[in-house]
């Protein structure tokens, strides 16, 4: 089923890519039916097809299923790790679900129309690889690479005040990813061994840690939790924290 879940990531940015490939709207070709919205979608629910495939074939164990791991930077200690469990089945059936309707929605767009596709399907492969993602450092990866196509969409394609919209998200792109990194290398500094992998770091590896911030003693668990949800709000469209994603 590893195969299922890595062709579901890839299949977004080879949609991406092939964007960049395809002929002009005044261009005549035999592909121009697969111009734009066609291929996009086409892309699109491809990889909702993997991820619906690889979730009916889940069972019912609470281990990590159809994990996949191969040596990435292995001088730091990161792999290129993904997996499927049940906090991150939902979601990701949830993105299966959402992007084929969003650009579905964009299908009549006159202008733009490469770019916001190109940018919507390196969106779709960013998050499902920053929710199936074992390894800490992968997922953070991801992570700060969907900012980048949904910076690009608010600050070109938004409304009135996009350029407002795109300068806010920018920064709170770079405060959240700065706090997530934090949390990150806290993690990676008290799990025994050290390892960005979650499957590495053993159950209750922080327990019992206490480390001094500002002279005060916390635990290491409550200062990563601290620092990941931190990070995770800080991109997210939480009032009050963003009230800049609706003016978008």
């Amino acid at each position: 089923m590893s195969e299922l879940l890595v062709a579901a990531v890839a299949l977004p940015f080879l949609g991406a890519l092939a964007h960049g490939a395809l002929p002009s709207a005044g261009q005549k070709s035999r592909i121009s039916f697969f111009y734009g919205a066609a291929a996009a979608l086409l892309f699109s629910l491809g990889s909702s097809a993997f991820i619906l495939l690889l979730l009916s074939r889940l069972g019912r164990v609470a281990d990590v299923q159809a994990p996949f791991a191969v040596e990435w930077l292995s001088s730091f200690g990161i792999r290129f790790e993904l997996g499927v469990d049940g906090l991150n089945a939902l979601i990701l059936l949830l993105l299966a679900i959402l992007f084929p309707v969003v650009i579905t929605l964009e299908w009549m767009r006159s202008k733009g129309r490469r770019g916001v596709f190109a940018l919507l399907l390196l969106l779709q492969g960013a998050l499902i690889g920053s929710v199936v993602a074992r390894d800490l450092f992968l997922m953070f990866a991801f992570w700060s690479l969907s900012a980048i196509p949904l910076f690009l969409l608010v600050g070109i394609w938004g409304g009135v005040e996009r350029e407002r919209a795109a300068v806010q998200s920018a920064a709170a792109a770079f405060i959240g990813n700065a706090f997530l990194l934090a949390g990150i290398m806290v993690a990676f500094y008290f799990a025994e061994p050290h390892s960005f992998s979650l499957q590495e770091i053993p159950a209750g590896s922080f327990s019992g840690k206490l480390v001094e911030v500002f002279g005060v003693s916390i635990s290491v668990a409550d200062l990563i939790l601290a620092l990941f949800g931190l990070g995770f709000v800080a991109r997210l469209p939480i009032w009050p924290v963003h009230g800049w994603f609706f003016r978008v």
